[in-house]
């Protein structure tokens, strides 16, 4: 019986590879986007950051990726749902948003402010990749891009749902699974 559990959670620990181990470059979660006139707003969900920090917005294909920044600290703006950032020419310069583009979005601390200031910031990273689509009124929409392709956000939602109702959860499968090789 105990080399069966044995050999199970080490084909288990295997299959995970070393990656699950190691943390995550956004390990603080998503930077999430909402639409006010037509233009990506920017903001953060978590309300307790201390810091500088910089956004980096990365643009283009492959032959072509460049990125912009925007520098600023949470004292003097916190990017919250009320008072996001626009993601305009304004606050990126030489930003041009276009239809059917992929814009990969970071918030990372912006380690010479904060050693300037002294202060020691209290996250690691957010991130978000999305893409930019017009509707038939030449008004942008905000699309996931997920395993290399944009995608609506309606679509991911029912897919995750109908997943969820028709298997199960993960770890329930697992504990079956589990179950299985000991009996």
């Amino acid at each position: 019986m105990y080399i069966k559990l044995f050999s199970a959670l080490s084909i288990l620990l295997f299959t995970f590879n070393c990656n699950a181990f190691s943390k995550v470059p956004d390990a603080d979660g998503v930077v999430s986007i909402r639409m006010i006139d037509n233009t990506p707003c920017l903001y953060i969900d978590r309300p307790d950051l201390i810091g500088a920090y910089l956004i980096e917005i990365s643009q283009g294909n492959a032959d072509n990726l460049y990125s912009i920044f925007y520098k600023n600290t949470f004292d003097e703006n916190y990017p919250t749902k009320e008072k996001c950032i626009m993601l305009s020419d304004s606050n990126f310069p030489n930003l041009k948003l276009e239809d059917g583009k992929i814009y990969a979005i970071g918030l990372r601390p912006d380690p010479n402010k904060n050693e300037q200031l002294r202060i020691e910031p209290n996250f690691t990273g957010f991130g978000n990749t999305i893409c930019l689509k017009k509707d038939q009124d030449d008004h942008f929409r905000v699309q996931d891009y997920t395993r290399g392709q944009c995608v609506d956000r309606v679509a991911i939602q029912s897919e995750q749902e109908s997943l969820h109702e028709n298997k199960g959860s993960w770890f329930d499968r697992f504990i079956e699974w589990l179950k299985s090789l000991l009996s």
